[in-house]
Formats: structure tokens, sequence, C-alpha cells
């Protein structure tokens, strides 16, 4: 299975489960108001930024990049001692 496939995945998944989520909670909703607007959309800023970590941690696994980004040399891991700190994107 190749990434891309493994990543479109992941994110179809979790974004299938949004959709019935959003859904479900129109379905039961008064009549539109700005109040539920903005919930419904802070909800989807919420999903969103959850499916794209999800996405770029699934990333740096498939790629074996994961220690990388979060600034861990593998030298100083073997060593125990850290040799100099970085900032992890």
């Amino acid at each position: 299975m190749s990434l891309s496939s493994r990543v479109g995945g992941i994110i179809g998944a979790t974004v299938g489960a949004q959709f019935v989520l959003s859904v479900s909670l129109f379905a039961q909703s008064p009549p539109a108001s700005p109040q539920r607007d903005l919930a419904l959309s802070e909800l989807d800023l919420v999903g969103a930024t959850t499916t794209y970590q999800k996405a770029k941690i699934e990333l740096d696994r498939a790629t074996g990049t994961t220690l990388e980004h979060n600034g861990i040399l593998i030298q100083d891991a073997i060593s125990g001692v850290v040799s100099h700190h970085t900032a992890a994107n």
C-alpha cells in the first residue's frame, strides 16, 4: 500500500466521521442562528486541525522522520547526553 493511499485513507475516514457528526448536529438543531453557525464552524476547524495533525504524524511515521521532526538525534539517544537543543516543528 502506498504512502499516499494510507494517508488518504486516514483523512477520508476522519472526514467521514466528522461529516456524520455535522449532519447529526444539523438534524437536531433549531433554526439557524449566529451562535449555532459559529459553534459548527469551530467544530469544523477543530476537526480539520485534528485531521491535519494526524496526517502529518502518519506521514512522519511512514517516512521514518518522526525523531528528526521532533528534534531527537539518534547519537544523543545512544549516548544519553543531549548535545544540543533543537526546536521541534
